[in-house]
């Protein structure tokens, strides 16, 4: 990991690693528009970790053109700034402020008064000159602000086509004035931005860039634009060129996602950072883009690919990422579920996370001491039981976990089945390791009955067996062809054929379609309701399966229900067209789960200090098992 911990320079300012924490959002703003109370442990704990730089996210610069969230406008701000460098410095690292505007993104206004994808269907007004030439003094000024708070720099936000962005970009810059037309009038308001910044706060202060390489969007920035960009950048002389792209946030699929879900590979936009960096070689370059193993990191950064690497999602997971890796322990790994991300797109709510249950309450995640040690007996070993039994046990409780199969990890083994689900098996194989380290007491193939739990006299229970396939009352469900999603995933050679239907289009449905689809079998999806992955909360991931599905050529009936199961194929009724039977030699069944509620209930009888967790109460995601078993460890 040496290239990954060798200092780095922007300007006077030394930072200590090549690790920054990305600027990102966490949905619990203020009325005031200060830095709300819960972001100072959450950056406190970054530092305490290790994280080299820290780059705040999104401050209004100006209040024209922009939106309701932390102010960086007016000298008001200054002390709740200076709050924030006191606590980011006295962990050694560095910290520079974001200065933005949201422009027409917020409703307001924009380069030019166009409908675009960029504004979420409103058409924002166009900018005066006289506008134009205020906002870049406020910019200036607020510069002038976080030095005068003591930050050691200033990121200029010209990415995700907010207001900076969208002067830079063919698709939303119609303008024909001064600052619209050719490449250097659409450059000019980052540029006159730049230089005002520096006649405010010299030329000793670190300016960095952040800008789109890549939008989704008709006539917008591309790879060979995008360099221009930087390139231009550079001449004005900021100290870093922080690359990103402009598509999920617009609810968009994209070659180059701005927030890539696990279905993507890591490191994704790596081909284009490695373009800004072979052309602008004398600036660092900053890589973001699912960037969360150590070893990769180190590998860019040694083959002078990038700088220095921008963790978002992976800090929000393993605050202490930094530190372990540079002690070579294991890290608690983001899986790219963007739980998180949609979670900032829920109103009202603020951002949580699928593998840290402690994001944003950081100050209570020091668990509380033991008044006396108690024998545990945690029946189940998927995620709710694993993470309740470690939490249990890092109490100073003495724990065995009981797992009725051979192998932990209940619903998460045949769900990381598919090839695009590595990350499921990566949080699987931290989750067991973490427990081969622990003093938990692993007993496999062992099915717990009450009888059992009368043996064992446990001083607490905790009770996570978990959920099974639910298998709907359609005629001939029980034929021998007619097999449920979860053994599809374990087992696909046990497949009697090739042509195979799933009944249920939601997450699982199509991803098992297209996991059978790579074996070699021709699928066809049979869903009730009117859209594949209606119910799918996280719109991220709804659209990226949906793309998926589309280019493996599934068929999928919509709207149509299975009314017989033959031994020929299913008999399905499509709204109210006459039935057809669908020839298949193989019925793949993923209409959801069923809680082992009658078990968990009775085993529950035989102690007195019980706590039912995960899907054996009511089937969910992996972030509800994690919650509740790390909850009920932090109670016994």
């Amino acid at each position: 990991m040496e290239a990954l911990f060798r200092p780095i320079r922007f300007g006077p300012v030394e930072v200590p690693n090549r690790i920054a924490l990305a600027p990102m959002g966490l949905g619990f703003e203020t009325p005031d528009e200060t830095w709300p109370e819960r972001y100072f442990p959450f950056i406190e704990e970054r530092c305490r970790g290790e994280t080299g730089l820290i780059i705040t996210h999104f401050t209004n610069a100006t209040a024209i053109a922009t939106a309701p969230l932390v102010g960086s406008y007016d000298d008001r701000f200054l002390d709740t700034h200076r709050r924030l460098a006191e606590v980011v410095h006295r962990y050694h690292s560095k910290v520079f402020l974001q200065i933005a505007a949201m422009g027409g993104k917020g409703g307001d206004a924009a380069p030019s008064a166009i409908a675009s994808p960029n504004y979420y269907g409103t058409v924002p007004r166009e900018l005066t000159v006289a506008e134009i030439q205020r906002i870049i003094q406020d910019f200036a000024r607020a510069a002038g602000r976080a030095r005068r708070a003591g930050c050691d720099g200033v990121e200029l936000h010209g990415g995700h086509t907010y207001l900076v962005g969208a002067f830079m970009s063919p698709h939303t810059n119609r303008r024909q004035d001064d600052y619209g037309g050719d490449f250097e009038r659409r450059m000019r308001f980052p540029v006159e931005i730049v230089r005002a910044i520096k006649q405010e706060v010299g030329e000793d202060f670190p300016i960095g860039f952040k800008f789109t390489i890549w939008e989704e969007l008709d006539g917008g920035v591309r790879p060979e634009l995008g360099v221009q960009i930087a390139q231009r950048m550079a001449q004005e002389g900021v100290c870093y060129l922080h690359v990103c792209t402009t598509s999920s946030e617009l609810g968009l699929t994209s070659p180059y996602p701005a927030v890539a879900t696990m279905l993507y590979p890591r490191n994704v936009l790596r081909p284009l950072v490695k373009m800004v960096k072979e052309a602008v070689p004398g600036v660092p370059v900053l890589a973001g883009g699912s960037i969360d193993d150590p070893a990769e990191a180190n590998e860019m950064i040694a083959n002078g690919e990038c700088d220095m690497v921008v963790l978002g999602r992976g800090l929000l997971a393993e605050p202490h990422w930094a530190r372990k890796a540079r002690l070579g322990q294991r890290i608690r790994p983001c899986i790219r579920c963007n739980v998180c991300y949609q979670a900032l797109w829920t109103p009202h709510t603020s951002v949580v996370c699928t593998v840290n249950p402690y994001l944003t309450f950081e100050v209570q995640e020091p668990l509380p001491p033991i008044t006396r040690q108690k024998k545990v007996m945690v029946v189940g070993g998927g995620p709710a039981g694993m993470v309740a039994a470690l939490t249990a046990a890092r109490r100073g409780h003495r724990v065995t976990l009981y797992e009725k199969t051979a192998e932990l990890g209940g619903e998460m083994i045949p769900g990381g089945r598919p090839p695009f689900k590595a990350e499921i098996r990566r949080l699987l194989d931290y989750w067991k390791g973490e427990l081969a380290d622990s003093p938990v007491e692993v007993k496999l193939n062992v099915d717990v009955t009450a009888e059992r739990v009368r043996q064992e006299k446990p001083d607490a229970l905790i009770v996570a067996v978990g959920a099974a396939p639910a298998m709907p009352p359609i005629p001939g469900i029980d034929r021998p062809h007619v097999i449920s999603a979860v053994q599809a995933l374990l087992h696909p050679e046990r497949l009697p054929g090739k042509e195979v239907v799933v009944l249920g289009g939601g997450d699982v449905g199509c991803e098992c379609a297209l996991f059978l689809t790579e074996q070699g079998c021709r699928v066809t999806i049979v869903e009730m309701l009117k859209e594949l992955l209606l119910t799918e909360e996280v719109i991220t991931l709804r659209l990226d399966l949906l793309k998926r599905v589309e280019e493996a050529k599934i068929r999928a009936l919509t709207n149509s229900r299975a009314l017989e199961l033959t031994a020929d194929g299913v008999l399905v009724q499509r709204g109210d067209d006459p039935p057809q039977l669908l020839r298949s030699e193989a019925v793949v069944v993923a209409v959801g789960m069923q809680p082992l509620s009658a078990l968990a209930h009775q085993l529950a009888g035989e102690c007195a200090d019980v706590y039912l967790i995960g899907d054996c109460q009511k089937p969910r995601r992996i972030r509800e098992a994690m919650v509740e078993g790390n909850l009920a460890g932090r109670l016994v």
